[in-house]
């Protein structure tokens, strides 16, 4: 939150060749908007670009205090060819989009700082990072779960858990290189 606000849910891009950040779109403070229309604003979300940056997907964070485990698309061609950014040029694709919400055995559990990649078939990964172990967990606590994404099928399937510090793989973390 800044001063008591919630996030505002603001969409920048860097224009590196001049060597500053130009602002694509967003909604003000005080802007009505539709939560179903967009990604609420929030920090500590996991992001992707995909498609030759086509296409950036959204997962998670934190909103308004709450974990967030949504996962949302934001058309970048499209709204680059239209000169500015709409809501219609997000697009939600599932998970829950209210928060604290626990993983079920096709969808991760919110989240928030997971570290995230890409692979070569366009898969997006998620491991680890702080969030919800249980349903409305509110506290939160370091997860320790490998998930991938097929952009293709539009589906998140478990790849590994297996514990905290069982010694297989490294335990929870947050910011991870």
């Amino acid at each position: 939150a800044v001063d008591g606000r919630p996030h505002p849910p603001t969409l920048q891009e860097a224009v590196t060749n001049r060597g500053r950040w130009a602002w694509l779109g967003g909604f003000p403070y005080l802007q009505t908007r539709n939560d179903l229309e967009s990604p609420s604003g929030r920090c500590g979300a996991m992001s992707w670009s995909a498609d030759g940056l086509a296409l950036l997907y959204l997962f998670g964070g934190t909103s308004s205090a709450a974990f967030m485990g949504d996962l949302w698309t934001f058309d970048y061609a499209k709204a680059r060819a239209g000169g500015k950014p709409e809501p219609a040029d997000w697009q939600f694709q599932g998970g829950s989009r209210s928060g604290n919400t626990n993983g079920t055995a096709t969808w991760p559990a919110a989240r928030q700082y997971a570290s995230s990649w890409t692979d070569a078939e366009g898969g997006l990964w998620l491991w680890s990072g702080f969030g919800s172990r249980s349903a409305n967990d509110s506290a939160g606590g370091y997860l320790d779960d490998l998930w991938r994404y097929d952009t293709a099928q539009k589906r998140w399937a478990r790849q590994r858990s297996v514990g905290m510090n069982s010694g297989a793989v490294p335990s929870g973390k947050t910011w991870a290189n």
